[in-house]
């Protein structure tokens, strides 16, 4: 998929919250990484929650051969993996990667792609303290990734509608603001239930 076809396809069809309703987190990563992408000639991309600090400055931020999974040890999680196959917090991923997988995901194995990560050691985060939103249920989480091995083909980057609602450029960081619209109606009631 070249550039300029993520032009047409940006815009999403209705405007929906841009403040602290719940939001789809791999859209936003998606949108972010088109709007990074269309910008730049870049193929390095780093997806990296706000909330964690590094620890160590040998974990590299660069784009290896396979994806870089860099958050190994998470202060609040006692410094262990809680999930072998996720890779939340910090990745690294070269765009041509991020495109085979469809988008933002968890699903690096089932696309043929290894994840890697930095020794133990040295892939230790802190996390910022801060009062955190109610997570989805164990029933909705789980759901999810029963269901993402089929879906991962058919939800993400083939898929994306956002709207871009404001641009700035900063010296050392671009802030973009994305609405990505409302979560889906069936997500939320599975998550009231």
């Amino acid at each position: 998929m070249g550039r300029e076809k993520w032009q047409a396809g940006r815009q999403a069809g209705k405007l929906g919250y841009t403040g602290n309703a719940t939001f789809n987190k791999g859209s936003i990563m998606n949108a972010g990484f088109v709007e990074a992408w269309q910008r730049s000639d870049a193929n390095c991309f780093v997806f990296h929650d706000v909330d964690l600090l590094p620890e160590d400055d040998r974990n590299m931020y660069s784009c290896p051969p396979h994806p870089r999974h860099l958050s190994v040890g998470v202060d609040t999680l006692g410094y262990k993996l809680p999930y072998f196959l996720l890779v939340g917090g910090v990745l690294s991923v070269r765009g041509d990667q991020f495109l085979r997988l469809n988008g933002y995901s968890n699903m690096i194995r089932q696309s043929g792609l290894s994840i890697t990560r930095p020794a133990d050691s040295v892939a230790k985060y802190t996390m910022i303290r801060h009062l955190k939103r109610r997570p989805l249920t164990w029933k909705v989480r789980g759901k999810l990734l029963r269901t993402s091995g089929r879906r991962y083909r058919l939800d993400g980057l083939n898929t994306l509608k956002y709207t871009l609602q404001g641009l700035h450029r900063h010296p050392l960081f671009t802030h973009l603001l994305l609405d990505v619209g409302t979560p889906p109606e069936n997500l939320i009631r599975l998550d009231s239930g």
